[in-house]
């Protein structure tokens, strides 16, 4: 009923497989008394499975294959349901089908190996629920093709669903497969265990198609443990470890290691559609790309990913309210992260982040952050700008700073280029408030963009609110007229946004700094004179301003003096400047 066989020797007790129920393992025991007892009464039941040494050898190379039998797919067609066939150490050549449930196991990992001899082949096909392949290696690294030419593709193992047949209970493990096109694929399966195998030098290791089956209960695929490795001396893209496409998968310790030249040839998992799926635990060294165009409900989490281009989550527009997530990884030198939410990870040289929510991160090295929803709880350094709707309880350092969108607060920012940029000209109707507030800066400031603001009821909804540079306050007045700014008054910078007959003088700062020491934006009537500036970026700038004079200002420093931008009627004259990169910049307003 379920006996085992070794090929080519004959082992008479049974091994019970892992899926079989206590009923059933109650009657194998049985069977086993049985079957015990018969074998030694009864040479004919021997006589069916015996080594036969004067049949000619099928395959002669570090093992002999010779049976009675004429091929071990008549000793596979042989078994009995929930049957076990082990096979000795040797080379075999043979390209069998797998029709009912039954363990295929080699006696030693590593030594029982499936040689690849011909072109457009799959060496194990398996049509049937509950099989188990154990200890198996399969090499195409013999074959004098070029094993990653899709026109002559080998797969090592498949199982062969379809739209109308799908299978269950299919568990692969202890395997070896090298240079292979495919190395394991699977149509149209649920319950799948790919457990501890290693996959070397193939083109696609393992792909995973479930198009047309609803997991309904258990999971569909489980990748765990398993060793994927790239190892060639010349180049070649297109290397991908797990193609992955349905419903309830786990991709959970295992490790990705490429040594291909160039980086950025490779793909670590990539996905179609993707739901309800965990990547855990996993390491990616080198190569190794994860991305997936159609993610509901994927979380990326705990994983060491380093030196690859891509981790990418898109969604499809039917799942775009799903969570895609990438939390507390650490991730080393990448190219792009894109995903719904990044959290609580520890990403070193990242080009670029692409996100709803930027959270709770510690991100060391980067050209740009992009979010269309939240920024909080981060640490940032050595980085480019941040943009997004809410910015708040960052710490931003030797980075250019935040851009917001609609609230800034509470961050700390330490010698940040453009410090906080407040893109007043994004401003749309209705008009939505744009809050600065309880910012802490040190050796950074508030630039206030104005250029393409849709004029004074827009601006007057920007509130830059009890902000600090270098331990003094952020003077701001909103459409206040007649104001008169001395050098009494103790400030860092001063934001003059809808002012009108202003006068500014007799100001000193006598370091440079890297942030405009006097902005007036939309403002009428004015002089500024009088004034020491060590330096600025630029020390005085005018937006859409008319009609001031600027005079009598001794402006140093390595950067810009004055810069005008859609302004007019402004006279400058009677001022010294001693500015590296130029004394006066007049946009033509």
């Amino acid at each position: 009923m379920v006996a085992t066989y070794i090929y080519p020797e004959v082992y008479l007790p049974p091994v019970i497989p892992m899926f079989t129920p206590l009923r059933s393992r109650i009657l194998i025991y049985t069977f086993t008394v049985i079957l015990l007892a018969t074998s030694v009464f009864s040479a004919l039941s021997l006589q069916a499975y015996s080594w036969d040494i004067s049949v000619t050898p099928r395959v002669v190379d570090n093992g002999v294959l010779s049976n009675s039998m004429e091929s071990i797919q008549e000793l596979i067609d042989s078994l009995p349901n929930n049957g076990t066939l082990i096979l000795k150490p040797g080379i075999y050549t043979e390209k069998i089908w797998i029709n009912h449930s039954l363990t295929l196991m080699g006696e030693e990992k590593g030594k029982v190996i499936f040689k690849v001899d011909e072109a457009n082949v799959s060496m194990i096909r398996v049509r049937s629920d509950y099989v188990s392949l154990i200890n198996i290696t399969i090499d195409g690294s013999f074959h004098n093709l070029s094993w990653y030419e899709q026109s002559h593709p080998v797969t090592g193992i498949e199982i062969v669903g379809n739209r109308s047949v799908s299978y269950d209970n299919i568990y692969i493990s202890h395997c070896n497969l090298t240079g292979i096109f495919k190395g394991i694929k699977i149509d149209e399966a649920s319950n799948v265990s790919l457990i501890n195998n290693t996959f070397y030098n193939c083109l696609q290791s393992i792909s995973y198609n479930c198009d047309f089956l609803e997991v309904e209960r258990g999971f569909g695929l489980k990748v765990k443990r398993n060793k994927f490795v790239i190892d060639l001396n010349e180049q070649h893209s297109g290397f991908m470890d797990i193609f992955i496409h349905g419903n309830k998968m786990s991709i959970i310790n295992n490790t990705h290691i490429s040594r291909v030249g160039v980086r950025g040839n490779g793909v670590f998992i990539r996905g179609g559609r993707v739901e309800n799926a965990s990547i855990v635990g996993n390491t990616v060294l080198g190569n190794g790309d994860i991305i997936i165009d159609g993610a509901a409900n994927v979380t990326i989490s705990g994983n060491y990913i380093q030196n690859v281009m891509k981790i990418i989550m898109r969604t499809l527009p039917f799942t775009i309210s799903k969570t895609r997530l990438i939390m507390s990884n650490t991730i080393i030198n990448c190219d792009r992260i894109l995903a719904y939410v990044v959290d609580r990870n520890y990403i070193v040289n990242v080009s670029s982040i692409l996100s709803c929510d930027v959270l709770n991160n510690v991100i060391l090295g980067f050209s740009y952050i992009d979010s269309y929803g939240r920024v909080l709880n981060n640490t940032m350094v050595n980085g480019g700008y941040v943009i997004g709707d809410v910015i708040g309880r960052n710490h931003f350092s030797n980075c250019e700073g935040p851009i917001n969108g609609i609230v800034v607060y509470r961050n700390s920012i330490v010698n940040c280029t453009k410090g906080i940029v407040v893109r007043a000209h994004f401003i749309t109707i209705p008009i939505e408030p744009r809050i600065i507030k309880d910012n802490i800066m040190i050796g950074s400031g508030i630039h206030v963009n104005i250029t393409y603001c849709p004029g004074k009821e827009a601006i007057g909804n920007v509130s830059i609110i009890n902000n600090t540079v270098d331990g003094k306050p952020v003077v701001v007045w909103n459409f206040t007229d007649n104001l008169e700014i001395t050098g009494t008054m103790n400030f860092s910078q001063v934001i003059l946004l809808g002012c009108n007959n202003f006068k500014i003088h007799g100001i000193k700062i006598s370091r440079e700094v890297t942030y405009p020491i006097i902005q007036v934006g939309l403002g009428e009537g004015g002089e500024i004179y009088g004034c020491d500036f060590g330096g600025g970026d630029p020390a005085i700038k005018l937006e859409k301003t008319r009609e001031v004079a600027i005079y009598g200002n001794r402006i140093r420093g390595g950067r810009s003096g004055i810069i005008l931008r859609d302004s007019s009627g402004i006279e400058v004259y009677g001022n010294i400047f001693e500015v590296g990169n130029g004394s006066f910049y007049d946009s033509g307003g």
